[in-house]
């Protein structure tokens, strides 16, 4: 495991809430556990493509065990809780040619369509680049309208999975100085 990027710790204001933007470290194993049981069975069905309430033993630890190269998990705790709870992640996982990334975002209900998910994703877009990724791909259902919208904002492009009509694949290229959306506008 490479060592903790502490650069990539943020503390902001996300509509009059205090948050806190970190890499996730294996310590976080229950806060991980906890944020995916609390998601709703709509939100976790549009994160995991099925009816998931819980994850595996195996699963959480693959989550919170990451080497922040290959993988790497940016999650967002909303300060006003004690402890801070996590409201958001976004992650990324290097496909096996190494050059392209899959990345996937899930943010809580109650944190959903305040911004939440473009502060991650474009932290996460940031890091991908500084790592020497080429591009982030990433499957998205067809009815997670605010998914869809968000991978426009931030300048992915979408096509029809051909094995799957119900699912679209997103890229972004990485390579080029992209402009990336700002939190503004």
């Amino acid at each position: 495991m490479r060592r903790y990027p502490a650069d990539c710790e943020e503390e902001l204001i996300l509509d009059e809430t205090p948050l806190k933007i970190r890499p996730i470290r294996a310590d976080d194993l229950a806060e991980e556990l906890r944020f995916v049981h609390e998601l709703s069975p709509d939100t976790a069905y549009h994160r995991f493509f099925s009816p998931v309430r819980e994850l595996s033993a195996e699963m959480a630890w693959r989550f919170t065990h990451v080497d922040y190269h290959s993988t790497m998990a940016l999650i967002a705790l909303d300060r006003t809780q004690s402890p801070a709870n996590m409201v958001g992640v976004a992650r990324y996982a290097a496909t096996a040619g190494a050059s392209c990334c899959e990345f996937a975002v899930t943010i809580t209900d109650r944190w959903q369509h305040r911004g939440l998910g473009l502060v991650l994703m474009q932290r996460l877009i940031t890091y991908a680049r500084r790592k020497g990724y080429s591009s982030m791909v990433g499957a998205v259902m067809q009815d997670n309208m605010g998914m869809r919208q968000l991978a426009t904002r931030l300048g992915f492009r979408a096509h029809t999975d051909p094995e799957d009509p119900a699912t679209l694949q997103m890229r972004l290229a990485l390579e080029a100085e992209e402009k990336v959306a700002t939190a503004a506008g």
